[in-house]
Order: structure tokens, then sequence, then C-alpha cells
């Protein structure tokens, strides 16, 4: 049984040989690029220092948010309030959150898009 299984590797592996030589040429240019331009790994640093600052004013945007309303007595407790919220409130705080989600995001998508067009800058120049 293993040795059937070991069979059908080995012609998977030998059907798909051009495949793992384009990987293997891929691997070798980017290990080129990455000799060639160490400091393509500052980049994921920078954009994480960006998303942490994001992330951060978020959360003072969202402590803000959650505030929104006006104070009612609350129930249980004589001498606490609790904020009552109108019916826009929650709508707006799901679109905020999302708002977060999109923007993390970009970052990230940015970060990516710098490092594949400068890869693609090095190899074809």
């Amino acid at each position: 049984m293993v040795w059937g299984i070991a069979g059908v590797i080995l012609i998977a592996v030998c059907c798909c040989c051009s495949a793992i030589r384009l990987g293997i040429a891929v691997m070798k240019a980017t290990a080129k690029f990455i000799a060639q331009n160490l400091r393509i790994f500052i980049l994921p640093f920078i954009s994480y220092v960006f998303v942490t600052i994001w992330i951060c004013l978020w959360f003072v945007g969202a402590a803000y948010m959650y505030t929104v309303g006006y104070a009612a007595p609350r129930k249980d407790l004589e001498f606490s309030t609790e904020i009552m919220w109108d019916k826009y409130t929650k709508p707006i705080i799901v679109y905020y959150i999302l708002g977060a989600f999109w923007l993390t995001a970009f970052i990230i998508g940015v970060t990516q898009f710098i490092i594949a067009a400068a890869a693609v800058i090095w190899y074809f120049d």
C-alpha cells in the first residue's frame, strides 16, 4: 500500500517537473533580489508602525463614538448612569469597525504593492 502511494507521488512529481523548475527559477530570482535590496526588510516594520498608530487612533475614536448619546439613570444602580444610543449609533459603529478593517488591509496592500513594484523594477533593470 505504501509503495503504491509512493509510486503515485513519484508520477505526480514527474508530471509537475516543469512547474517545479519554474518555482526553483522564481526562488533563485527572489534570492538575488533580496540579496541586492536588503532595505526591503525595513518596509514591513514601517507598515507595522503605521498600522499600530492607526489602531491607537481608531480606539480613541471608538471611545468617543461609544459615548455618543444621552446619559440616563440605571435602574439597578442608583448613583450610576448609562449611555443610551439612538437608532443610528449602532450602524455607525458597525461602519466604523468595517472601516478599521478596510484601512488596515489597505496599508498591508500598499506594502505588498511597494515590494512587488520594487521587485519588478529590479528584475527588468
